[in-house]
């Protein structure tokens, strides 16, 4: 496992926003790609977080793909299929 997932994982659920207050913006255009995703945080919110998205429809979440026009969605596994779903907006 990446070292910064594992370092991640020992992180308690409230102590994200400091530790994210901490670090540089990246520049938006070095975001493009294809990402695929971890649920990062204490065993117990890793545990509980596909069954969650399961329930909203997202529970084989596999990630995000930013293009480059900055519109980003969420990537899902349904079936055979990749399926993009809940689009954003890189701003």
């Amino acid at each position: 496992m990446h070292p910064q997932i594992e370092h991640l994982n020992q992180l308690g659920l409230f102590n994200f926003p400091a530790y994210f207050s901490t670090l540089d913006a990246p520049e938006t255009d070095s975001l493009r790609g294809l990402y695929r995703g971890y649920f990062v945080g204490p065993a117990w919110f890793r545990m509980l977080a596909r069954p969650l998205l399961t329930i909203t429809g997202m529970g084989d979440w596999r990630g995000k793909v930013i293009d480059p026009q900055g519109k980003i969605l969420n990537l899902v596994q349904n079936r055979e299929v990749l399926v993009r779903k809940l689009p954003m907006e890189l701003v």
